[in-house]
């Protein structure tokens, strides 16, 4: 199983469904109300189960499926690509991203999935200070985008002010 194919099952739960690897096949088939409506291959982000019909009521949940996987397929790429962070009291963590002081990194665990941070770090880049740490990739980018200053803070709508 890839790291993709088990951080899709951690977040199966969140989707209201389960999921069940077949080792023979390396596929991931994802199910919800015991109905099975798409798989993951260890390269494939998703694919459905068209030979089925699937229910209006799964479309939604299909949809969310479509948009976490592909998020998962992002970051878990971005990671596995990615250098050691290079501090001696992080050595579990990579070096995802970084501008000027702020860098942001990730770890991954076997038992608990991805812990993202953004950090200050100094100008040799030997430690870093404040993490702000989370498992959620869209708040971590989120973090590291307005603590680096790459988009003041002030100018980022909220999502009532969007509206």
């Amino acid at each position: 199983m890839t790291i993709y194919q088990k951080e899709l099952l951690r977040q199966l739960p969140g989707l209201n469904c389960t999921g069940e690897f077949d080792k023979e096949s390396g596929i991931l088939h994802i199910s919800q109300d015991g109905i099975p409506i798409c798989r993951a291959a260890k390269w494939i982000e998703l694919y459905w189960n068209q030979d089925k019909q699937i229910a209006d009521s799964h479309k939604e949940t299909l949809d969310a499926l479509s948009s976490t996987a592909h998020s998962i397929r992002k970051y878990v790429a971005l990671y596995e690509s990615a250098p050691s962070l290079g501090i001696s009291s992080l050595p579990e963590y990579r070096r995802l991203a970084e501008y000027d002081d702020v860098v942001l990194g990730a770890m991954y665990s076997e038992q608990h999935g991805f812990m993202f941070s953004t950090w200050r770090q100094d100008k040799e880049k030997k430690y870093v200070w404040h993490g702000d740490y989370s498992p959620d990739y869209e708040y971590a980018k989120e973090s590291f985008i307005s603590r680096s200053g790459l988009v003041n803070r002030n100018r980022l709508f909220t999502p009532e002010e969007a509206e």
